[in-house]
């Protein structure tokens, strides 16, 4: 092959000292001069050059050079030798968190959540009910296959799908609500807060004050008794027998001339029930409530009931002035529900209808 003279000058200007040979000046070279430039090397038993070249990124230089150290030590000449570096690991993508699974809250202030993670095999799903007053009151660890759980999350029966997040939230705050109320851990709670990586902590969630449609919106919100959820809201027990023991005085009482009369005391009785139930501390916890029940229609995909459930949340939680259609029913429903009782005990024909004009409950109160 034949060389220009330009080039063979420069073959040989570098040979006469290859361990200071530009790299670019050397790529440049055809390949037979490189190796007359590299030959120099070995001859001067000097690893300079082939240990720069060898570490090159050009491969055409990176080759030439391994070539030369392979023949100085091959001469017995001490050669460093090249370890490559090492390409690092690639880290697996964290999994994505599994939703975890909320049941409506019941008129006592309990709810179920579910939670789950990926372990080796399955999955590790935590089962807690837990009270917006006491706290956790059960928990349950336990190991769950894939196929099962996606069959849970497919078809929760009754509960709604929230992010991983919020349930490590909602377990965070029972678990704090343990420590305020005195309340007992259930077994394994150490565990599972441990495993679900929850430290205690407030739930840090406000109920903003009503708005100005808040009272309109709000006059209906009887109507949310007619949702199943809410349709089993009764009061607690000891309203319960007050109400009860109020009912049978007005019923057996002999001042009222006819049904009209004690009907309309036993609506009145009703009433004034629901207003003496409905203390400030009771307004703000049935506020919660009814706030939690707000994301639960929301997330069910139901608007009507949870704009009317926020509606309400925010008059009772912040105390705003007016009666509760609400509040109303919870203690209307429990008369009518023992009338429908006594009706399907006894035969007793159901309350004649109202005359024009008079509205009255399908257990025969009077209504304003």
């Amino acid at each position: 092959m034949e060389f220009s003279k330009e080039e063979r000058a420069r073959a040989t200007t570098l040979a006469a000292d290859p361990d200071t040979a530009p790299l670019p000046e050397l790529e440049a070279l055809p390949d037979a001069l490189l190796a007359t430039v590299l030959d120099a090397a070995v001859q001067r038993r000097s690893a300079v050059l082939p240990e720069r070249l060898a570490a090159s990124s050009s491969k055409r230089l990176a080759k030439a050079g391994k070539r030369a150290l392979y023949q100085l030590k091959s001469l017995g000449v001490a050669v460093a030798e090249r370890r490559e570096e090492a390409r690092p690991t690639p880290v697996a993508a964290a999994p994505e968190p599994l939703p975890a699974l909320l049941t409506p809250i019941t008129g006592d202030g309990e709810r179920g959540l579910i939670l789950g993670r990926m372990v080796r095999g399955g999955i590790e799903a935590l089962q807690i009910i837990f009270s917006d007053e006491q706290g956790l009151l059960s928990v349950a660890l336990r190991e769950a296959s894939r196929s099962v759980w996606r069959a849970l999350v497919r078809e929760p029966k009754g509960a709604v799908e929230i992010p991983f997040s919020r349930g490590q939230a909602l377990f965070a705050d029972a678990a704090r609500k343990n420590l305020d109320s005195k309340t007992p851990y259930p077994e394994d709670t150490d565990e599972a807060l441990r495993h679900f990586g929850v430290t205690l902590a407030a739930l840090a969630e406000e109920i903003p004050a009503p708005t100005p449609d808040d009272a309109r919106l709000a006059a209906g919100s009887a109507a949310l008794h007619e949702e199943r959820e809410i349709a089993a809201w009764f009061p607690p027990i000891d309203a319960l027998r007050a109400l009860a023991l109020k009912h049978e005085e007005i019923t057996a009482s002999p001042l009222y001339i006819n049904e009209a009369q004690r009907l309309e005391q036993l609506t009145h009785a009703t009433r004034s029930a629901a207003e003496g139930f409905f203390t400030p501390a009771m307004r703000r916890l049935y506020g919660a409530r009814l706030w939690a029940m707000g994301e639960f229609f929301e997330r069910s995909a139901r608007p009507a009931p949870a704009a009317l459930a926020r509606a309400e949340a925010r008059r009772l939680f912040h105390g705003a002035p007016g009666d509760s259609a609400f509040g109303r029913r919870l203690f209307e429903k429990v008369i009518e529900t023992a009338a429908k009782a006594r009706q399907e005990e006894t035969g007793a024909p159901a309350p004649a209808p109202a005359p024009p004009g008079e509205r009255r409950s399908p257990g025969g109160l009077i209504l304003p």
